[in-house]
């Protein structure tokens, strides 16, 4: 029969498991000589990527969380924080409050009160130089025209540059009453005296120009000053200095030319304009009635003198003003 189970044949089983022959088993976990687990969540050692606490921030960064990519940091996206590059065209702005990334804005300009105030200012100016009058006194009335008549020769007198000529009149002399020595005989045509220099007729010679044509430049001033005040106000910023160099001179350029975006200097050139025409209308006005007594200023120069007021006015009111986006 085979060779039973614990015959002096039979070999010996193999090692059992603690057996002194039999080999150490695999090291098992917690064993001094088990090597220690990979760390695990939570342990002392350093936590996974994305676990625990954050680590610091990079140099130069300044400490704390930063703006999440596209709000506001370097590669913001459009629309959010500082603009990317884009940016307004030259002779506009971006709108306030809008973060500066929405679209340039350009100012527009409409009709308003100002418009109706200095055209009833042209009316007065015109009124007081064509129909109304400037003196009145006993029942007579010397409108402007008729001053602008007088100096042309129109108005019964001698011809401008002619020389005056005065007829003696034929009286009859009271008994006893005889005409002073080397006077002309009754009817004899005679020619007066030159005024001495510095008389009244120097004195006039400025209404005489104002009558001529500065009167002219008056109204031109005024029509100016209102359209380029009140209605006429270009977009383009070189426009702009020419209409106030019309209006203001060279003063109402300068203020076009500073203003950038074309909001008050149209009313600051048809001021100066204002201004330059009642200057020049002042000066004639004080020819008309100097300081030494006649008669009063009649309805016309009152008219010329609101007139240009209302004209003033108008221009510092100007237009009425609308911030809209470019392009529109």
């Amino acid at each position: 029969p085979p060779p039973g189970y614990g015959s002096p044949s039979t070999p010996p089983p193999s090692p059992g498991y603690g057996s002194p022959a039999a080999p150490a088993p695999s090291p098992g976990y917690g064993s001094p000589s088990t090597p220690p687990p990979s760390p695990g969540y939570g342990s002392p050692g350093a936590p996974p990527p994305g676990y625990g606490s954050p680590g610091a921030p990079p140099p130069g960064s300044g400490g704390g969380w930063g703006p999440a990519p596209g709000y506001g940091g370097p590669g913001a996206a459009p629309g959010y924080g500082a603009p990317t590059g884009a940016g307004p065209a030259p002779g506009q702005r971006w709108p306030p409050g809008y973060g500066g990334a929405s679209a340039p804005f350009v100012v527009r300009h409409r009709p308003g009160i100002g418009l109706i105030v200095g055209l009833l200012g042209l009316l007065g100016i015109v009124l007081a130089h064509t129909s109304l009058p400037w003196i009145s006194e006993d029942g007579v009335e010397v409108t402007f025209s008729d001053i602008r008549d007088a100096f042309a020769g129109d108005g019964g007198g001698a011809p401008s540059g002619a020389t005056p000529t005065v007829t003696v009149p034929e009286v009859s002399l009271p008994p006893g009453v005889t005409l002073p020595p080397g006077a002309p005989p009754a009817g004899q045509v005679v020619t007066p005296p030159a005024a001495p220099a510095g008389s009244a007729g120097d004195e006039l010679e400025y209404l005489e120009r104002y009558a001529g044509w500065v009167w002219y430049v008056v109204l031109g001033l005024g029509l100016t000053a209102v359209l380029s005040g009140t209605l006429l106000v270009p977009r383009d910023r070189a426009a702009r200095v020419a209409t106030g160099f019309l209006a203001g001179g060279l003063l109402g350029a300068v203020a076009s030319l500073a203003d950038r975006d074309g909001e008050v200097a149209h009313r600051v050139a048809g001021a100066f304009g204002a201004i330059g025409a009642g200057t020049l209308c002042g000066f004639a006005v004080a020819d008309v009635f100097p300081d030494k007594g006649g008669p009063s200023p009649a309805a016309g120069v009152w008219a010329g003198i609101g007139g240009l007021l209302l004209v003033l006015l108008g221009c510092v009111l100007g237009t009425r003003t609308e911030r809209v986006p470019a392009g529109r």
